[in-house]
């Protein structure tokens, strides 16, 4: 089967390298080499180029559908990548994860065409409370419904953090029910996803506009910030 993929990344190639180089090699079935991403690289830290960005996906994809914004957006991110394939289904992959177990895609696939009302199938990254039965859509790496994922992306608001736009709408979250009527699902019941952008984060000199809420990124204050002013 043909599907496409889709990536939000920022100027960091050495993160993105991991992650694909984790996911070629576990995410079993893919077919990178043959198949089209679709990369929004945001440009930020400002003295990173996003071309070395674009040369790590070249170097694992058939073809690259690259969009390089003028300003950072992870909203704007994320609407313009779930906009763009043309395949019945495609992989979402942030360009900091790294896949620690392997896990087959058919299997991802042949779940989404058993049960036809789920929009997505994502791959576990945490334990406990967070590992039980979850139908939230979310932005872990996973296969998503195109038709549905486009759907969504039109009611992405620009100004909120697309994860929150994900959740149910209540009055300490306004921005919220952008979801609904669409059900996504975990696979396997265990972790085999591990968050690499908090490392990277906290080594940068750079940081969420407003943390859980974030729609871009600032740079912290202090001498962190010296090696990339």
């Amino acid at each position: 089967m043909n599907i496409e993929y889709t990536t939000t990344a920022t100027c960091r190639p050495e993160v993105f390298e991991r992650t694909l180089a984790s996911f070629s090699s576990k995410l079993i079935g893919n077919n990178f080499k043959s198949s089209l991403l679709h990369l929004n690289v945001d440009p930020v830290p400002v003295a990173n180029d996003a071309v070395e960005v674009l040369r790590v996906a070249r170097r694992y994809f058939g073809s690259v559908n690259c969009n390089i914004p003028e300003r950072p957006s992870f909203p704007a991110a994320v609407r313009w990548c779930w906009s763009q394939p043309s395949t019945d289904y495609f992989f979402h992959l942030e360009d900091d994860w790294e896949m620690t177990e392997p896990f087959a895609l058919k299997d991802m696939v042949e779940l989404m065409e058993r049960h036809v009302g789920l929009s997505c199938v994502n791959l576990r990254a945490y334990v406990g409370a967070r590992s039980k039965i979850d139908t939230r859509i979310c932005l872990l790496p996973g296969l998503h419904r195109t038709r549905d994922a486009k759907v969504i992306a039109s009611r992405l608001s620009l100004t909120a953090n697309p994860e929150k736009q994900l959740r149910p709408i209540t009055a300490e979250n306004p921005e919220g029910g952008k979801q609904d009527p669409f059900i996504g699902t975990q696979v396997p019941m265990y972790p085999i996803l591990r968050d690499i952008g908090r490392e990277w984060l906290s080594k940068s000199g750079w940081e969420k506009d407003r943390q859980v809420y974030f729609t871009t990124w600032r740079k912290k204050k202090g001498p962190a910030n010296d090696p990339i002013a």
